[in-house]
Parts: structure tokens; sequence; C-alpha cells
């Protein structure tokens, strides 16, 4: 069993993973561990925090009704049924899960003056960044060979391939 000892942001193992001990006088290892983020992006005061706050609140809601719209939109409307239209269904879904991943926490941020963010509550929100981002890049990659087929040798080059 490996226990720490937290001593503010330093933290002390005093068994390493195999078990030995490494807590002597003379062999004593420091070793750093992150728990949190500070956020210094929006310190300002108390009355610029709400002003941000409300015009972060309204972007997030009209995002969320406009890539709602488009996803019922297309999903009622049988003219509608054509694969560039599922793909673009498919894109505001990620857009919806994009700025669910990363405005919520500002937000909360922001309502609740609390400034710091975990270390493993931003790793998780990087991931789900991330893997969205790559999604993204495969829908439109599967967009450009649905839907032009015959161009998509011209359109998806080695170098286009790995800007994305």
């Amino acid at each position: 069993m490996n226990s720490l000892l937290w001593n503010s942001s330093v933290c002390f193992s005093p068994l390493t993973p195999a078990g030995i001990a490494v807590g002597t006088q003379h062999g004593m290892k420091n070793q750093t561990a992150v728990r949190e983020f500070i956020l210094l992006g929006f310190s300002y005061g108390l009355q610029v925090q709400t002003s941000l706050y409300l015009i972060f609140l309204a972007t997030y809601m009209v995002t969320i009704t406009e890539n709602a719209v488009i996803i019922f939109v297309v999903k009622r409307n049988c003219h509608l049924q054509k694969p560039m239209y599922y793909f673009l269904g498919n894109l505001s879904f990620l857009e919806i899960c994009y700025v669910s991943v990363t405005l919520p926490r500002l937000l909360l941020g922001f309502r609740s003056q609390s400034m710091t963010i975990s270390f493993s509550s931003c790793m998780t929100q990087l991931y789900f960044f991330i893997s969205l981002m790559c999604t993204e890049c495969v829908i439109c990659d599967r967009y450009l060979a649905v839907c032009h087929p015959l161009r998509y040798p011209a359109i998806r080059t080695t170098s286009c391939v790995f800007s994305c």
C-alpha cells in the first residue's frame, strides 16, 4: 500500500511503487504534484465578471439552441435526408458537445468567483475537447469522401491530412 503525505503543494511518498522505502535521511526524494490550476485570464472585478458571465451564458444558450434547431430540422424534413445534411447534423451535435465541454466550467467560475480548476477536471476537459476535435476531423473527411467522391483524392492530399 502506497500512502502519500501532502504538505502544501509538495507530495512526499514514503514508498516507491515497488514498496521500497525512500524516506530515509540520506535519500529522501521530493516529488511535486500539481493538484489545481489558477485561472488568471478573467480575474477582473465583480462587475466585469458579471457582464462576462451574462455574455458567455447568452452565447452558450444561443449556440445550443441554434444547433438543436439544425438537428431537429434535418431529422424532420424529408427533403433534407441527404448525406450533406446528415453530416451537417453531426457537426451541429459536435458543436453542442464542444461548448458543453468548456463553457459550463467557465460559467461556474464566473458565478462562484472560484478561479481554480483541479488537475483531474482540467485533464478530463482537455481529453474530451481533443476527442471531439479528432471526431470533427473524421466527419469532415467522411463528408468529402461521400459528397465529393471524384474530387476526394485531389482535395485530401498528404499535406492536408497532416494539417488536420
